[in-house]
């Protein structure tokens, strides 16, 4: 091998190395971004003798029931408790008004929702392949292995940086629907369609 392959190799395997350690970033904050949704989805609306110490503890119970979830665990719940068709479960208690509610995610029709699920599915082994597998199937000999192997991490880092920007408007607007229902005029008006 002459002396410029050698720096063609090294700087081609430089290059992905360091495009995986952005992915595994991105899958990161994926994940991250999942523990912070997750448990926002699910509204309650409380009596108004409820304090919001148990609001609080409401959402700490939810949030540390996703800490310590996979990825492959989180998108499961995000496609149980969120993309499901289904009518959201509503469920009282004995309180006058202590209701849980799940907010669900609109879609066009259910083939969006299939391709939305397919795509979230898909970035789930596409990220056990780059960290299980990556290096046990790829031969990476030459410069163009390498080079080969950056177009595939490139094109992976579009997908998760798409799906990433996506569930972060979503979570916005939970933000935004939470902040509105914890006004107890609101959240009557919601949850029990009174006047």
């Amino acid at each position: 091998m002459k002396e410029g392959d050698s720096d063609a190799l090294a700087n081609a395997r430089s290059a992905t190395y360091e495009l995986i350690g952005r992915n595994v970033a991105l899958y990161q904050r994926l994940e991250h971004i999942l523990k912070a949704l997750l448990p926002r989805v699910t509204v309650t609306a409380y009596a108004p003798a409820d304090s919001p110490k148990d609001r609080t503890s409401d959402l700490e119970n939810r949030k540390s029931a996703v800490q310590g979830a996979t990825l492959g665990n989180l998108i499961t719940r995000y496609e149980r408790e969120i993309c499901n068709l289904d009518e959201p479960e509503i469920r009282e208690d004995p309180k006058e008004i202590n209701l849980l509610r799940t907010l669900r995610r609109g879609f066009n029709s259910s083939a969006d929702r299939e391709a939305h699920i397919a795509k979230l599915r898909q970035l789930v082994a596409d990220r056990n392949h780059l960290i299980h597998q990556l290096f046990a199937e790829e031969t990476l000999r030459t410069p163009g292995d390498w080079h080969s192997t950056y177009s595939k991490l490139e094109e992976q880092a579009k997908k998760i940086e798409s799906v990433n920007g996506d569930l972060l408007q979503y979570f916005k607007a939970i933000r935004i629907a939470n902040s509105a229902l914890s006004d107890p005029k609101i959240t009557k008006k919601v949850f029990r369609n009174l006047d």
